[in-house]
């Protein structure tokens, strides 16, 4: 099960890497709240679910993640 969930995560990753290749962020240029509602997951993902390398390994989400996990408070 955790297979193939982690493999429907990187489809979905891969969609996701497409769509930041046009753009700042996945719905535009800007920042919005929306984009909050993502930090608890993929800090999950990558620190207590050790998948981080499904982030990492996408130039576009790492940077994208490493520019919303950065910002400040």
């Amino acid at each position: 099960m955790v297979v193939s969930s982690k493999e429907k995560l990187a489809i979905v990753l891969d969609v996701y890497e497409k769509r930041l290749s046009k753009s700042r962020y996945l719905a535009g240029d800007s920042f919005t709240l929306a984009y909050l509602s993502s930090l608890p997951a993929i800090r999950y993902l990558t620190n207590e679910a050790g998948m981080g390398e499904l982030i990492m390994e996408r130039a576009k989400i790492n940077a994208w993640w490493d520019d919303i996990s950065g910002r400040a408070a």
